[in-house]
């Protein structure tokens, strides 16, 4: 017996129809640099341009360096993904599981780790999901809108994981307060305050496991990413990818 209240199931009847354009068949595709530099967009709707990022200035803001540091962690972030492009964009069209995209993305926080040291203060990196919810951010905007990505859109979509941030833990639609409480995450918190890997793990469980449940209760496939289209209302704007959904 499925606890989605019927007013909750139409919202996510409204994200499915919406990710099936935005995840599946986005139009336009950008190139990965445009991606992950940023690129102006022009909404399909109202004709207005805005320069997007696949992660905002208000993430970088919170990572404050050294007295003596030479670059800000977007240089260190947008450095190592332009610098590692064919070997993540082979990784990304070889994933065959949910596990082996966690290790990659894993595998990347590690590295982007190494180079934040020495440029942002040390007390900056304890918290897992800090390095965690830009690489989600990263990686969901390449697969979902990457013209290079030439690897199965629909199949990678359903392994990808929700960057979680403060309008995620705040949506009355993804995590009960319960559940949020439960590992310590308060009212108010932000992305920096998932400390700890197991409790990143948990948290993305958490929300599979919902997925399938509202799978079940629609009738249609519900992809855990599905969640991110709630971020700032995104599954009742306009457009077709991701970055038309911020106008």
């Amino acid at each position: 017996m499925s606890n989605i209240s019927t007013f909750e199931k139409e919202i996510f009847i409204s994200i499915v129809k919406k990710a099936e354009d935005v995840f599946l068949k986005p139009n336009p595709l950008y190139s990965y640099e445009n991606i992950v530099n940023g690129c102006i967009v022009t909404s399909s709707f109202s004709g207005m341009c805005k320069t997007m990022y696949a992660v905002s200035n208000n993430t970088w803001r919170g990572f404050h360096r050294t007295f003596d540091s030479i670059y800000g962690s977007k240089e260190i972030f947008t450095g190592y993904f332009i610098q590692n492009k064919e070997k993540i964009l082979g990784a990304l069209e070889s994933i065959k599981s949910t596990e082996e995209l966690d290790s990659l993305e894993d595998s990347i926080c590690n590295d982007i780790k190494t180079e934040l040291f020495g440029n942002i203060r040390a007390d900056q990196l304890n918290s897992y999901n800090k390095i965690r919810k830009p690489v989600d951010l990263y990686i969901e905007h390449i697969v979902s809108m990457c013209s290079e990505f030439s690897g199965n859109r629909i199949k990678i979509t359903k392994f990808l994981f929700l960057p979680l941030d403060s309008q995620i833990f705040s949506s009355p639609y993804i995590f009960s307060r319960s559940q949020l409480y439960s590992y310590g995450i308060k009212d108010n918190a932000t992305f920096k305050d998932v400390q700890i890997r197991k409790t990143y793990n948990a948290l993305q469980d958490i929300l599979l496991k919902k997925a399938i449940d509202i799978s079940n209760c629609i009738g249609k496939k519900f992809n855990r990413i599905y969640f991110d289209l709630l971020w700032n209302d995104r599954y009742k704007k306009p457009g077709n990818n991701l970055f038309e959904t911020n106008f």
